[in-house]
Protein backbone atom coordinates (compact mmCIF):
# COMPACT_ATOMS: atom_id res chain seq x y z
CA UNK A 1 0.00 0.00 0.00
CA UNK A 2 1.34 3.61 -1.01
CA UNK A 3 2.07 5.84 1.40
CA UNK A 4 -0.82 8.72 1.44
CA UNK A 5 1.07 12.56 0.88
CA UNK A 6 1.43 14.65 3.29
CA UNK A 7 -1.34 17.18 2.96
CA UNK A 8 -0.73 20.99 3.32
CA UNK A 9 -4.42 21.94 4.09
CA UNK A 10 -4.42 19.38 7.42
CA UNK A 11 -1.14 21.07 8.50
CA UNK A 12 0.30 17.13 7.91
CA UNK A 13 4.39 16.82 8.73
CA UNK A 14 5.21 12.79 9.54
CA UNK A 15 7.57 12.28 12.19
CA UNK A 16 9.98 9.32 10.90
CA UNK A 17 12.88 9.93 13.16
CA UNK A 18 13.75 6.24 14.92
CA UNK A 19 15.11 7.99 17.46
CA UNK A 20 12.87 11.06 18.53
CA UNK A 21 10.36 8.32 18.10
CA UNK A 22 12.01 6.09 20.56
CA UNK A 23 12.36 8.94 23.25
CA UNK A 24 9.00 9.87 22.70
CA UNK A 25 7.20 6.71 23.51
CA UNK A 26 10.00 6.65 26.80
CA UNK A 27 8.61 9.68 27.79
CA UNK A 28 4.92 8.08 27.56
CA UNK A 29 5.95 4.96 29.06
CA UNK A 30 3.08 3.06 28.01
CA UNK A 31 1.86 -0.01 29.93
CA UNK A 32 -0.54 -3.10 29.09
CA UNK A 33 -4.41 -1.39 29.56
CA UNK A 34 -3.37 2.09 30.17
CA UNK A 35 -6.30 4.08 28.19
CA UNK A 36 -4.32 6.42 25.87
CA UNK A 37 -5.80 8.88 23.61
CA UNK A 38 -3.85 9.68 20.59
CA UNK A 39 -4.57 12.68 18.21
CA UNK A 40 -3.49 12.61 14.75
CA UNK A 41 -1.72 9.25 14.66
CA UNK A 42 -1.29 10.07 10.71
CA UNK A 43 1.55 6.91 9.23
CA UNK A 44 1.03 5.53 13.07
CA UNK A 45 4.84 6.34 13.68
CA UNK A 46 3.89 6.44 17.14
CA UNK A 47 0.50 4.57 17.20
CA UNK A 48 2.04 1.16 16.45
CA UNK A 49 4.62 1.49 19.81
CA UNK A 50 2.00 2.48 21.46
CA UNK A 51 -0.32 -0.35 20.59
CA UNK A 52 2.47 -2.95 20.72
CA UNK A 53 2.99 -1.60 24.16
CA UNK A 54 -0.95 -3.40 25.07
CA UNK A 55 -1.89 -0.27 26.12
CA UNK A 56 -6.29 0.52 25.75
CA UNK A 57 -5.32 3.36 22.64
CA UNK A 58 -7.92 5.19 20.81
CA UNK A 59 -6.33 7.37 17.63
CA UNK A 60 -8.29 9.73 16.73
CA UNK A 61 -7.32 10.35 13.00
CA UNK A 62 -9.45 13.54 10.88
CA UNK A 63 -7.89 12.36 7.07
CA UNK A 64 -10.11 9.24 5.73
CA UNK A 65 -7.34 8.56 3.25
CA UNK A 66 -4.99 7.51 6.01
CA UNK A 67 -7.17 5.08 7.67
CA UNK A 68 -6.92 2.29 5.13
CA UNK A 69 -3.15 2.40 5.82
CA UNK A 70 -3.42 2.75 9.71
CA UNK A 71 -6.37 -0.48 9.82
CA UNK A 72 -3.30 -2.76 7.72
CA UNK A 73 -0.71 -1.24 9.97
CA UNK A 74 -2.40 -2.56 13.07
CA UNK A 75 -4.59 -5.13 12.24
CA UNK A 76 -3.06 -7.54 14.51
CA UNK A 77 -3.57 -4.88 17.75
CA UNK A 78 -6.83 -5.61 19.22
CA UNK A 79 -6.32 -2.88 21.70
CA UNK A 80 -5.93 -0.04 19.08
CA UNK A 81 -9.29 1.71 18.37
CA UNK A 82 -9.12 3.69 15.06
CA UNK A 83 -11.88 6.60 14.88
CA UNK A 84 -12.59 8.94 12.12
CA UNK A 85 -12.68 11.94 13.06
CA UNK A 86 -12.41 15.69 13.65
CA UNK A 87 -10.73 15.62 17.28
CA UNK A 88 -12.30 18.83 18.71
CA UNK A 89 -15.23 17.62 18.43
CA UNK A 90 -14.68 13.91 19.54
CA UNK A 91 -15.88 13.18 22.98
CA UNK A 92 -14.20 10.36 25.15
CA UNK A 93 -16.29 7.73 26.13
CA UNK A 94 -17.69 7.26 29.19
CA UNK A 95 -15.30 4.12 30.27
CA UNK A 96 -12.24 6.60 29.73
CA UNK A 97 -12.74 7.91 33.08
CA UNK A 98 -9.02 8.97 33.55
CA UNK A 99 -6.49 9.00 30.27
CA UNK A 100 -3.37 9.87 28.69
CA UNK A 101 -3.27 12.39 25.57
CA UNK A 102 -0.78 12.42 22.67
CA UNK A 103 -0.35 13.33 19.49
CA UNK A 104 2.13 15.48 17.46
CA UNK A 105 0.23 18.69 16.95
CA UNK A 106 -0.44 20.47 13.83
CA UNK A 107 0.67 24.08 14.54
CA UNK A 108 -2.61 25.37 13.33
CA UNK A 109 -4.44 23.11 15.79
CA UNK A 110 -2.23 23.21 18.69
CA UNK A 111 -4.00 26.16 20.66
CA UNK A 112 -7.54 24.95 20.48
CA UNK A 113 -6.42 21.12 21.57
CA UNK A 114 -5.22 22.71 24.56
CA UNK A 115 -8.18 24.54 25.23
CA UNK A 116 -9.92 21.08 24.53
CA UNK A 117 -7.50 19.70 26.80
CA UNK A 118 -8.25 22.28 29.86
CA UNK A 119 -12.36 21.98 29.04
CA UNK A 120 -11.91 17.88 29.85
CA UNK A 121 -9.23 17.94 32.10
CA UNK A 122 -11.60 15.68 34.81
CA UNK A 123 -10.55 12.78 32.87
CA UNK A 124 -7.21 14.14 31.10
CA UNK A 125 -4.66 13.20 34.12
CA UNK A 126 -1.69 13.74 31.69
CA UNK A 127 -0.40 14.84 27.80
CA UNK A 128 2.56 14.16 26.06
CA UNK A 129 2.48 16.72 22.98
CA UNK A 130 4.95 17.74 19.97
CA UNK A 131 4.39 21.29 19.29
CA UNK A 132 6.22 23.72 17.58
CA UNK A 133 8.82 25.50 19.42
CA UNK A 134 7.59 28.43 20.46
CA UNK A 135 4.35 27.54 21.50
CA UNK A 136 6.51 25.41 23.66
CA UNK A 137 8.00 28.48 25.14
CA UNK A 138 4.84 30.17 25.45
CA UNK A 139 3.36 27.51 27.13
CA UNK A 140 5.87 26.53 29.81
CA UNK A 141 6.71 30.40 30.19
CA UNK A 142 6.43 32.77 33.40
CA UNK A 143 5.40 36.62 33.97
CA UNK A 144 7.96 38.86 33.34
CA UNK A 145 9.02 37.02 29.65
CA UNK A 146 7.90 38.15 26.01
CA UNK A 147 5.99 34.58 26.17
CA UNK A 148 4.02 35.03 29.37
CA UNK A 149 -0.38 34.54 27.49
CA UNK A 150 -3.45 33.78 28.03
CA UNK A 151 -3.09 30.07 27.05
CA UNK A 152 -0.03 29.75 29.28
CA UNK A 153 -2.07 31.11 32.14
CA UNK A 154 -5.54 29.69 31.60
CA UNK A 155 -3.17 25.93 30.98
CA UNK A 156 -1.42 26.40 34.22
CA UNK A 157 -3.89 26.92 36.41
CA UNK A 158 -4.70 23.05 35.59
CA UNK A 159 -1.53 21.47 34.58
CA UNK A 160 2.24 21.13 35.36
CA UNK A 161 4.02 22.05 31.81
CA UNK A 162 7.36 21.19 31.54
CA UNK A 163 9.69 21.54 27.91
CA UNK A 164 11.12 17.84 27.65
CA UNK A 165 13.19 18.02 24.39
CA UNK A 166 14.00 19.97 21.07
CA UNK A 167 13.27 18.38 17.75
CA UNK A 168 15.30 19.12 14.30
CA UNK A 169 12.85 19.92 10.91
CA UNK A 170 14.75 16.97 9.27
CA UNK A 171 13.10 14.34 11.81
CA UNK A 172 9.68 14.74 9.53
CA UNK A 173 8.95 14.38 6.34
CA UNK A 174 8.42 16.52 4.74
CA UNK A 175 10.93 19.00 6.92
CA UNK A 176 8.93 22.19 8.91
CA UNK A 177 10.14 25.23 8.33
CA UNK A 178 10.05 25.52 12.17
CA UNK A 179 11.79 23.53 15.19
CA UNK A 180 9.46 21.23 17.26
CA UNK A 181 9.79 20.54 20.72
CA UNK A 182 7.63 17.79 22.77
CA UNK A 183 5.95 18.98 26.24
CA UNK A 184 4.66 16.90 28.77
CA UNK A 185 1.69 18.21 30.64
CA UNK A 186 0.72 16.81 34.35
CA UNK A 187 -2.55 17.55 35.56
CA UNK A 188 -2.08 19.66 39.32
CA UNK A 189 -3.00 17.84 42.42
CA UNK A 190 -4.12 21.56 43.71
CA UNK A 191 -5.91 23.52 40.75
CA UNK A 192 -5.52 27.05 41.04
CA UNK A 193 -9.46 28.10 42.78
CA UNK A 194 -11.07 30.41 40.32
CA UNK A 195 -14.10 32.21 42.11
CA UNK A 196 -15.12 33.99 38.89
CA UNK A 197 -14.03 31.84 36.27
CA UNK A 198 -16.11 33.65 33.31
CA UNK A 199 -15.24 36.92 34.33
CA UNK A 200 -11.49 36.27 35.03
CA UNK A 201 -10.89 35.11 31.37
CA UNK A 202 -12.57 38.44 30.48
CA UNK A 203 -9.97 40.12 32.46
CA UNK A 204 -7.07 38.03 31.07
CA UNK A 205 -8.02 38.16 27.52
CA UNK A 206 -8.78 41.93 27.88
CA UNK A 207 -5.64 43.00 29.62
CA UNK A 208 -3.40 40.98 27.15
CA UNK A 209 -5.37 42.48 23.80
CA UNK A 210 -2.48 44.64 22.98
CA UNK A 211 0.84 43.10 24.65
CA UNK A 212 2.50 47.03 24.00
CA UNK A 213 -0.29 48.86 26.09
CA UNK A 214 -0.49 49.32 29.43
CA UNK A 215 -2.77 47.29 31.73
CA UNK A 216 -5.09 50.09 32.27
CA UNK A 217 -5.36 51.19 28.89
CA UNK A 218 -6.57 47.62 27.72
CA UNK A 219 -9.13 47.29 30.44
CA UNK A 220 -10.56 50.76 29.23
CA UNK A 221 -13.15 50.68 28.03
CA UNK A 222 -13.31 46.93 27.00
CA UNK A 223 -13.56 46.09 31.26
CA UNK A 224 -14.59 49.08 32.71
CA UNK A 225 -15.12 53.27 31.25
CA UNK A 226 -14.12 54.19 34.77
CA UNK A 227 -10.36 54.96 34.50
CA UNK A 228 -10.31 56.43 38.02
CA UNK A 229 -11.83 53.44 40.17
CA UNK A 230 -9.73 51.56 38.01
CA UNK A 231 -6.79 52.93 39.10
CA UNK A 232 -8.16 53.27 42.35
CA UNK A 233 -8.13 49.62 42.77
CA UNK A 234 -4.65 49.16 41.55
CA UNK A 235 -3.43 51.12 44.09
CA UNK A 236 -5.27 49.45 46.66
CA UNK A 237 -3.84 45.84 45.28
CA UNK A 238 -0.49 47.14 45.07
CA UNK A 239 -0.03 47.22 41.41
CA UNK A 240 1.80 49.83 39.89
CA UNK A 241 -0.53 52.57 37.11
CA UNK A 242 1.79 51.88 34.21
CA UNK A 243 2.04 48.19 35.08
CA UNK A 244 1.64 45.17 31.48
CA UNK A 245 -0.09 42.13 31.55
CA UNK A 246 3.05 40.34 30.70
CA UNK A 247 4.82 41.19 34.17
CA UNK A 248 1.40 39.98 35.83
CA UNK A 249 1.08 36.83 37.92
CA UNK A 250 -1.85 34.82 38.49
CA UNK A 251 -2.30 35.51 41.85
CA UNK A 252 -2.37 39.52 40.51
CA UNK A 253 -4.97 38.49 38.02
CA UNK A 254 -7.37 36.41 40.31
CA UNK A 255 -7.06 39.06 42.88
CA UNK A 256 -7.69 42.44 40.30
CA UNK A 257 -10.59 40.47 38.98
CA UNK A 258 -12.29 39.94 42.04
CA UNK A 259 -11.86 43.37 43.41
CA UNK A 260 -13.44 44.33 39.72
CA UNK A 261 -16.21 42.12 40.79
CA UNK A 262 -16.66 43.76 44.21
CA UNK A 263 -17.04 46.63 43.19
CA UNK A 264 -19.57 45.70 40.56
CA UNK A 265 -17.32 46.93 37.85
CA UNK A 266 -17.66 43.70 36.16
CA UNK A 267 -19.96 40.83 37.07
CA UNK A 268 -19.92 36.87 36.03
CA UNK A 269 -22.66 37.68 33.66
CA UNK A 270 -20.41 40.22 31.53
CA UNK A 271 -17.86 36.92 31.48
CA UNK A 272 -20.04 35.00 28.91
CA UNK A 273 -20.58 37.30 26.56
Amino acid sequence: MNAPRPRKRFGQHFLTSSSVIARIIALINPQPGQPIVEIGPGRGALTLPLAQSGADLYAIEFDRDLIPRLTDKLADCDNCHIIQTDFLHYTPPEHLTTFTLVGNLPYNITSPVIEWMVQNRPQVHRAVFMVQHEMAQRLASQPNSKDWAPIALFSQLHYHIRHRFTVRPDAFKPPPNVTSAVIELVRRPDPVNVPFPSAFERVVRAAFAHRRKQLINNLIPAITDDVHALRAILREINLHQTIRAEQMSTDQFLNLTQHLVARTMLTEDQGED
